[in-house]
């Protein structure tokens, strides 16, 4: 075959390429360095995993645990709440009952006071 050049095509020289030792890369080197790669990364993979386990549950135990406390914590505030809620209740109910009661003593005072007057008359009628 004959290969026409149409564009200048400029190559870039790497320097020490020439004294590059082939020899050594045979398939049986290759296959050797494949092995060690893939040994390698399987041992590190491993490792990463195990951490990367380790890791997420014990963010998992953190969160579990956080959420235990906060739930605690409102759980406490709500009882809280509804305790001084049900004492306003039971103080507002009383103070309704003496409102009544107060509203009722000028009624009293005065039934005593009209009763008062006949009594006085007959009082006076006796003598």
């Amino acid at each position: 075959r004959v290969w026409k050049c149409t564009k200048l095509v400029l190559f870039q020289h790497h320097d020490g390429v020439e004294e590059e030792d082939v020899s050594g890369s045979v398939p049986q080197s290759w296959a050797k360095f494949s092995k060690n790669n893939v040994e390698e990364s399987q041992v590190a993979g491993r490792s990463a995993t195990r951490q990367l386990r380790y890791d997420v549950n014990n963010l998992i135990n953190n969160a579990a645990s956080d959420m235990s406390v906060h739930w605690n914590k409102t759980n406490r505030a709500f009882t809280d709440r509804i305790s001084e809620s049900q004492d306003a209740h039971r103080n507002l109910k009383s103070n309704l009952i003496l409102t009544k009661n107060v509203s009722t003593i000028p009624n009293i005072q005065v039934a005593v006071h009209l009763s008062v007057l006949p009594c006085s008359l007959v009082h006076t009628c006796t003598y």
